[in-house]
Protein backbone atom coordinates (compact mmCIF):
# COMPACT_ATOMS: atom_id res chain seq x y z
CA UNK A 1 0.00 0.00 0.00
CA UNK A 2 1.89 2.87 -1.30
CA UNK A 3 0.55 6.62 -0.43
CA UNK A 4 1.05 8.85 -3.27
CA UNK A 5 1.05 12.16 -1.43
CA UNK A 6 3.45 11.03 1.03
CA UNK A 7 5.78 9.57 -2.15
CA UNK A 8 4.96 12.40 -3.80
CA UNK A 9 6.47 14.99 -1.35
CA UNK A 10 9.53 12.11 -1.03
CA UNK A 11 9.71 12.38 -4.45
CA UNK A 12 10.23 16.33 -4.75
CA UNK A 13 12.58 16.55 -1.62
CA UNK A 14 15.17 14.08 -3.14
CA UNK A 15 15.03 16.37 -6.38
CA UNK A 16 15.25 19.30 -5.15
CA UNK A 17 17.63 18.20 -2.89
CA UNK A 18 19.70 17.22 -5.89
CA UNK A 19 19.26 20.94 -7.40
CA UNK A 20 17.21 19.22 -10.55
CA UNK A 21 14.14 20.86 -11.99
CA UNK A 22 10.85 18.75 -12.94
CA UNK A 23 12.04 18.82 -16.42
CA UNK A 24 15.91 17.67 -15.68
CA UNK A 25 14.45 14.67 -13.62
CA UNK A 26 11.78 13.95 -16.48
CA UNK A 27 14.46 13.97 -19.39
CA UNK A 28 16.88 11.54 -17.53
CA UNK A 29 14.25 9.52 -17.04
CA UNK A 30 12.55 9.70 -20.46
CA UNK A 31 8.96 11.06 -19.34
CA UNK A 32 7.58 14.42 -19.40
CA UNK A 33 7.75 17.06 -16.61
CA UNK A 34 4.09 16.63 -16.36
CA UNK A 35 4.57 13.22 -15.18
CA UNK A 36 6.90 14.08 -12.53
CA UNK A 37 4.79 16.97 -11.29
CA UNK A 38 1.93 14.52 -10.96
CA UNK A 39 3.60 12.02 -8.81
CA UNK A 40 5.23 14.99 -6.64
CA UNK A 41 1.48 15.81 -6.19
CA UNK A 42 -0.10 12.73 -5.34
CA UNK A 43 -2.45 12.06 -8.17
CA UNK A 44 0.06 9.37 -9.33
CA UNK A 45 2.86 7.16 -9.01
CA UNK A 46 5.83 6.31 -11.19
CA UNK A 47 5.32 3.29 -13.55
CA UNK A 48 6.96 -0.26 -11.96
CA UNK A 49 9.52 0.21 -14.81
CA UNK A 50 10.51 3.42 -14.21
CA UNK A 51 11.08 3.36 -10.17
CA UNK A 52 14.26 1.80 -10.29
CA UNK A 53 15.68 4.07 -12.54
CA UNK A 54 13.98 6.96 -10.32
CA UNK A 55 15.32 5.76 -7.19
CA UNK A 56 19.07 5.58 -8.23
CA UNK A 57 18.72 9.32 -9.83
CA UNK A 58 17.66 10.69 -6.58
CA UNK A 59 19.94 8.07 -4.85
CA UNK A 60 17.01 6.44 -2.49
CA UNK A 61 16.80 2.88 -2.45
CA UNK A 62 13.50 1.39 -3.50
CA UNK A 63 12.43 0.40 0.47
CA UNK A 64 12.53 4.24 0.77
CA UNK A 65 10.79 5.47 -2.19
CA UNK A 66 7.96 2.83 -1.16
CA UNK A 67 8.16 4.11 2.50
CA UNK A 68 8.24 7.92 1.49
CA UNK A 69 10.74 8.80 3.97
CA UNK A 70 14.76 8.05 4.55
CA UNK A 71 15.34 4.63 6.10
CA UNK A 72 18.15 4.20 8.68
CA UNK A 73 20.62 1.31 7.61
CA UNK A 74 20.02 -0.66 11.25
CA UNK A 75 16.87 -0.29 10.57
CA UNK A 76 16.06 -0.83 7.02
CA UNK A 77 15.37 -4.35 7.06
CA UNK A 78 12.98 -4.10 9.86
CA UNK A 79 11.14 -1.69 8.52
CA UNK A 80 11.40 -3.73 4.84
CA UNK A 81 9.86 -6.38 6.63
CA UNK A 82 7.43 -4.52 8.21
CA UNK A 83 6.17 -2.56 4.61
CA UNK A 84 6.00 -6.49 3.00
CA UNK A 85 3.62 -7.71 5.67
CA UNK A 86 1.63 -4.75 5.47
CA UNK A 87 1.29 -5.16 2.03
CA UNK A 88 -0.49 -8.31 2.67
CA UNK A 89 -4.43 -8.29 3.48
CA UNK A 90 -5.90 -10.40 6.05
CA UNK A 91 -6.69 -13.26 3.31
CA UNK A 92 -2.88 -13.06 1.62
CA UNK A 93 -1.87 -13.90 5.17
CA UNK A 94 -4.06 -16.64 5.85
CA UNK A 95 -3.45 -18.38 2.79
CA UNK A 96 0.05 -18.33 3.57
CA UNK A 97 -0.73 -20.12 7.28
CA UNK A 98 -2.72 -22.81 5.49
CA UNK A 99 0.40 -23.28 3.01
CA UNK A 100 2.34 -23.58 6.34
CA UNK A 101 0.02 -26.12 7.64
CA UNK A 102 -0.08 -27.97 4.06
CA UNK A 103 3.62 -28.45 4.57
CA UNK A 104 3.42 -29.24 7.98
CA UNK A 105 1.55 -32.13 6.84
CA UNK A 106 3.75 -33.05 3.62
CA UNK A 107 6.28 -33.75 6.81
CA UNK A 108 4.68 -35.55 9.13
CA UNK A 109 3.75 -38.19 6.04
CA UNK A 110 7.29 -37.58 4.67
CA UNK A 111 8.42 -39.27 8.47
CA UNK A 112 5.39 -41.74 8.24
CA UNK A 113 6.05 -43.05 5.02
CA UNK A 114 8.58 -45.80 5.60
CA UNK A 115 6.19 -46.79 8.20
CA UNK A 116 3.23 -47.35 5.48
CA UNK A 117 5.09 -48.64 3.40
CA UNK A 118 7.08 -51.58 5.46
CA UNK A 119 5.13 -54.79 6.97
CA UNK A 120 7.27 -54.36 9.41
CA UNK A 121 9.42 -51.84 11.42
CA UNK A 122 11.34 -50.16 9.02
CA UNK A 123 14.80 -51.00 8.21
CA UNK A 124 17.44 -47.88 7.92
CA UNK A 125 18.00 -47.99 4.45
CA UNK A 126 18.92 -44.71 2.02
CA UNK A 127 15.71 -44.09 0.90
CA UNK A 128 14.63 -43.97 4.44
CA UNK A 129 16.93 -42.23 5.91
CA UNK A 130 16.04 -39.50 2.48
CA UNK A 131 12.54 -39.63 3.80
CA UNK A 132 13.24 -38.54 7.12
CA UNK A 133 15.76 -35.97 6.17
CA UNK A 134 13.48 -34.40 3.70
CA UNK A 135 10.81 -34.16 6.71
CA UNK A 136 13.25 -32.59 9.14
CA UNK A 137 13.81 -29.93 6.50
CA UNK A 138 10.32 -29.32 5.29
CA UNK A 139 9.07 -29.57 9.01
CA UNK A 140 12.28 -26.95 9.94
CA UNK A 141 10.77 -24.87 7.42
CA UNK A 142 7.23 -24.84 8.31
CA UNK A 143 9.13 -23.71 12.21
CA UNK A 144 10.65 -20.78 10.78
CA UNK A 145 7.73 -19.56 8.78
CA UNK A 146 5.77 -19.81 11.87
CA UNK A 147 7.79 -18.00 14.02
CA UNK A 148 8.28 -15.17 11.34
CA UNK A 149 4.23 -15.29 11.19
CA UNK A 150 2.35 -16.11 13.62
CA UNK A 151 -1.65 -15.60 13.24
CA UNK A 152 -2.73 -13.24 15.67
CA UNK A 153 1.08 -11.57 15.99
CA UNK A 154 1.02 -10.68 12.37
CA UNK A 155 -2.26 -9.15 12.18
CA UNK A 156 -1.45 -7.17 15.00
CA UNK A 157 1.70 -5.98 13.67
CA UNK A 158 0.34 -4.67 10.59
CA UNK A 159 -2.57 -3.11 11.92
CA UNK A 160 0.43 -1.13 13.86
CA UNK A 161 2.13 -0.47 11.21
CA UNK A 162 -0.06 1.02 8.86
CA UNK A 163 -1.65 3.01 12.14
CA UNK A 164 1.57 4.81 12.51
CA UNK A 165 3.09 4.95 8.72
CA UNK A 166 -0.48 5.64 6.77
CA UNK A 167 -3.03 6.67 8.99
Amino acid sequence: MVEPIKVGRFIAQNRKDLNLTQKELAEKLGVTDRAVSKWENGRSIPDVGIIESLCKELNISIGEFFAGEKIQEKEYKKETEKMLLASLDEKQLYGVQIVIYILEFVSLELLMLPFQLSEKWPSINRINIIYWILAAVVFSVCVILMKKCQKENCVIQINEYRESKWL
